[in-house]
């Protein structure tokens, strides 16, 4: 007889937006990504070519333009399945993207 669990999920990242704006001015969008403590998430740009990146993006919408996303800096952290460190987000991560 086979017994079915059921696993709890936990989720890794919760994300938040904050927009900031003076009239007159560009609007920066924030988007925030809390890390669950013992968790983290590749860099925009992984060490290894086989990771896949963290990507923010947005929809296009009529009459609204996007810059460049603003990445965080990424920490090295060892990881079990590789040999070097990788580049990697953890804790609070804040990009942010002029508009």
């Amino acid at each position: 007889m086979t017994e079915k669990r059921q696993v709890e999920q936990l989720p890794v990242v919760k994300s938040s937006v904050v927009l900031a704006a003076r009239p007159g001015t560009e609007i920066i969008i924030a988007v925030t990504a809390e890390i669950l403590e013992g968790w983290a998430i590749q860099a925009h740009s992984p060490t290894l070519p086989y990771l896949i990146p963290t990507v923010l993006s947005f929809e296009p919408a009529p009459d609204i333009s996007f810059g460049e996303v603003v990445y965080p800096e990424p920490m090295l952290k060892k990881a079990a399945f590789a040999k070097e460190e990788l580049l990697v987000y953890t804790g609070l991560a804040v990009f942010s993207c002029p508009r």
